[in-house]
């Protein structure tokens, strides 16, 4: 009974764990989006500046 109790907790803690390391993972896959998404806008904006610099 003992060992049963303990192999239904272990695996109990190994599940949370993958859990939220998977939830971690979902987290920084989203936070690089929103970064990847700042840099474009940054490289476009200045692009559109030189252009119109140049084209005055």
């Amino acid at each position: 009974m003992e060992k049963e109790a303990a192999e239904l907790l272990e695996r109990t803690a190994v599940l949370e764990a993958v859990r939220e390391l998977e939830k971690s993972q979902r987290k920084n896959r989203r936070v690089k989006v929103f970064q990847n998404d700042k840099k474009l806008m940054e490289n476009y904006n200045r692009i559109c500046r030189s252009v119109q610099e140049g084209n005055s």
